[in-house]
């Protein structure tokens, strides 16, 4: 139900577009700071990863603009693993961190809300498809040996969530963005349970470039 919800409010935004008198693209990217919330995620540490792709800006009203963006996006966490020494001495105190990327592709359907020519609100839904999650044991630093990661298919596993955040325009053609994207989507995690809950929770940290400019007046000319 989520993502005919979401795929109708796409649409409808997408229709809407087409009354603006014109349309900037560009690329962008930055920072992710993500972890894992939920059942069994007390020992999880947040993972510092990254972003990168294109958006579009679409002006709805003097207000108002659409701004569908698609990203790939890194995000993940960590947690020290205690179980896999277990046969060694208690004394040596080595335990091994699992370092886990998720690696998404998003498409954030953006409404920009402007309170002048500065500032803006962001707000709206999030979809994403993972393509592969890569997992790596990685021992203390008084141990310089690392087990060899491990990379395993996503097969686009559909992803949703909500992304709020604030925007600052610094010229005409650079502006910088910072988000919260709470997941919606439950994550396969493994089964510690069957009833285990584990949703993404990320920061975000983006700097976005205007490319060009599509004016819809002169295409309509042509």
């Amino acid at each position: 139900m989520k993502s005919i919800y979401l795929t109708c409010i796409y649409l409808v935004f997408l229709s809407t577009s087409i009354f603006a008198q014109e349309t900037k693209v560009g690329i962008k990217g930055g920072l992710n700071l993500s972890e894992v919330n939920g059942d069994f995620t007390e020992s999880h540490e947040s993972r510092i990863g990254y972003h990168f792709g294109g958006y579009a800006d679409i002006p709805l009203t003097n207000r108002f603009s659409f701004n569908p963006e698609l990203l790939y996006s890194s995000i993940g966490y960590a947690f020290e693993n205690r179980l896999i020494l277990f046969d060694l001495p208690q004394s040596q105190n080595v335990f091994p961190k699992l370092v886990r990327r998720l690696n998404y592709l998003t498409i954030p359907l953006i409404l920009r809300f402007e309170f002048n020519k500065k500032f803006g609100l962001d707000f709206g839904p999030q979809i994403g498809f993972l393509l592969n999650s890569v997992s790596k044991l990685k021992k203390s630093t008084n141990i310089d040996q690392s087990f060899d990661k491990m990379t395993s298919s996503g097969d686009f596993r559909f992803d949703s969530g909500a992304i709020i955040g604030m925007n600052y325009k610094i010229n005409h053609k650079l502006g910088v963005q910072v988000r919260y994207i709470h997941g919606w989507t439950n994550l396969d995690t493994g089964g510690l349970s069957d009833n285990n809950k584990q949703f993404n929770r990320v920061f975000q940290l983006s700097f976005g470039y205007a490319l060009f400019k599509i004016s819809y007046d002169s295409a309509l000319l042509n």
